[in-house]
């Protein structure tokens, strides 16, 4: 990497993998060069597959794609590529970068060199330096060369639902950037210039507030802002026609009624700010990307969203979900990086992980009643269910005509018994609209779900969700954390089951009540039996979707989610 004085920069990458298996060949068979064709231009210097015989096989390419043909195990992928960056904008002449030395399959030499020009800052950090390897530095001419170097690199292990590789691998981390400051600084100057009102801005907001702002708090202002905005508003985020890093003037997302997440956000902000709002941008890496992904002043955001302040807290809006209700967060943003673009600009910005407010736990609510026919059950269920997951329904079923509907609902409930089911009605609420809750209610009869022998008859209590699995666990022991957000959407589940017998029945064997708990889980399965006939059944589950589970803690979850699984499987009897 060469970063030259005056804000250009070249990078030279170069790679050889050796290619052992099929695994390995589908991998490396295509490769797509990741640049940006505005500012930077791209030359492929050499790319071809090195035989065992020594014979060499020219990659067919286009622009920035590459296959590599002719390609079987023992072949080696070679790639020589320059990459020439000419900044534009303020930013233009800052430069940053992430090097991965770990990497999920045996590296035999990873080196990353930077030659800076000397009146240019270079900041850098290697995380997870397990090693403590240093930088080799030298003079050459006007710049300092830095290189970083690493031989025979353990492995990164494939696990499910672990944290991303810059969470736990080693990667270093270059800028040229100062601070964050400057970043905050420079997002906010352009939030101004992009968020400010003009015609169509005004002719929108009388929309909103068709009878002014007298007498609305702010939350209620906040409220009528998203409420238009995820009405009349749909996300789009193509390249040519959203910047990287610029949201559209406010009034363009308005007039072509697309935008993406900065747009969206700007949007907000220019009629929150014309409502008298103290509202701002949030940028945001999200989760997916780990909770390390930006140790040093960059632009690598992937998201954006708003902010304003009601009375003494503030309150963050995710506008590119039309289904999402008001002030509810996907949990992609529970822990992520995010950094706070005030508009009016102060010093002290900082990089900082996002907390969820304390009240802002997804809730899933089941009630079902069961009467039990002979071998058949009669149910209805009724779920109620807010947040994200609340998205997810508006997503699956606002929009479908009514037979389309029923048919998934059919093949929904279907895939919950081994035996036939009819769904017989089914009903929902809040399913075309933001309220905060949505709600589920159907009705379906399931064929020969009792089991009898004998006098004696035997049936599995209907819980419908599955609240834990076994299937993430295996006898290897765990090398990273456990990301359980990857894993649950649900913050609180609540079960009631009423199971019913015909007149004359009484229940026999009923399972023994199940406590347990594991860190801040809590799960709970009573039996009550309201009368002879009537068995009443409550299910308390409390997650705990924030926290990574620590590789120590794993065996212990393990034990905890078997105890579930077991519980959950066990029939109630009666005659």
């Amino acid at each position: 990497m060469v970063l030259y004085g005056e804000g250009a920069s070249e990078r030279v990458m170069n790679s050889a993998v050796y290619v052992n298996n099929k695994e390995g060949l589908d991998y490396w068979k295509e490769i797509r060069i990741p640049y940006n064709s505005v500012y930077e231009d791209l030359t492929i210097v050499k790319a071809e597959v090195v035989k065992a015989s020594g014979a060499k096989i020219p990659a067919e390419t286009y622009e920035n794609e590459l296959v590599y043909t002719r390609l079987e195990p023992g072949d080696v992928v070679y790639l020589s590529y320059k990459l020439s960056s000419y900044g534009i904008g303020r930013l233009g002449r800052e430069y940053w970068d992430k090097f991965y030395f770990s990497a999920f399959n045996p590296t035999l030499t990873a080196r990353y060199s930077v030659l800076v020009a000397d009146q240019v800052p270079i900041y850098y950090e290697l995380v997870n330096n397990v090693n403590n390897i240093k930088p080799v530095e030298s003079k050459h001419e006007n710049f300092r060369l830095y290189t970083w170097e690493m031989r025979n690199l353990p492995v990164l292990k494939e696990e499910s639902y672990s944290p991303a590789a810059g969470d736990i691998g080693s990667v270093l981390h270059v800028s040229t950037v100062r601070s964050w400051d400057y970043i905050a600084e420079w997002y906010s100057d352009i939030t101004r210039i992009q968020s400010k009102e003009d015609f169509d801005i005004n002719a929108a907001y009388k929309e909103i507030f068709p009878s002014g702002i007298a007498g609305l708090n702010e939350q209620e202002k906040a409220r009528r802002i998203y409420n238009y905005i995820e009405e009349n508003i749909s996300y789009s985020s193509v390249s040519f026609r959203q910047g990287a890093y610029v949201p559209q003037r406010a009034s363009k997302t308005l007039n072509t009624r697309l935008g993406d997440c900065k747009d969206l956000s700007a949007l907000f902000v220019s009629f929150a700010r014309k409502a008298g709002m103290d509202a701002n941008l949030v940028l945001v890496s999200t989760r997916s990307n780990g909770q390390h992904s930006m140790r040093l002043p960059s632009m690598e955001f992937n998201h954006c969203v708003a902010r304003y302040k009601d009375g003494t807290d503030y309150r963050t809006l995710e506008l590119t979900d039309n289904h999402l209700p008001f002030n509810a967060m996907p949990q992609s943003l529970a822990g992520a990086q995010i950094l706070n673009i005030p508009y009016e600009y102060k010093s002290g910005e900082l990089i900082q992980l996002y907390e969820p407010r304390a009240n802002a736990n997804v809730i899933k609510h089941r009630r079902s009643k069961v009467l039990v026919d002979n071998a058949d059950l009669h149910i209805n269920t009724v779920v109620t269910t807010n947040g994200e997951v609340a998205s997810g329904f508006r997503s699956s079923y606002g929009e479908k005509a009514q037979d389309e509907l029923k048919q998934n609902l059919q093949e929904a409930v279907s895939g919950q018994f081994r035996n036939p089911v009819t769904l017989e009605k089914f009903a929902f609420r809040n399913l075309d609209n933001l309220s905060d809750t949505v709600m589920m209610d159907e009705t379906y009869t399931v064929k020969n779900d009792v089991i009898s022998v004998g006098d004696l008859s035997m049936l599995k209590p209907p819980l419908m969700d599955i609240v834990a699995t076994v299937d993430i666990f295996n006898n290897e022991v765990r090398q990273y954390p456990f990301e359980y957000w990857k894993y649950e959407n649900v913050d609180d589940y609540n079960t009631e089951v009423e199971i019913e017998l015909p007149a004359g029945k009484a229940f026999d064997l009923v399972p023994s009540n199940v406590q347990a708990s594991f860190g801040d889980m809590k799960y709970e399965l009573s039996y009550i039996k309201a009368a002879p006939n009537k068995l009443l059944i409550k299910r308390v589950f409390q997650t705990n979707i924030r926290d990574n589970i620590k590789p120590e803690a794993f065996p212990k979850m393990k034990e905890f989610f078997n105890l579930i699984v077991a519980a959950e499987q066990k029939y109630v009897s009666f005659k």
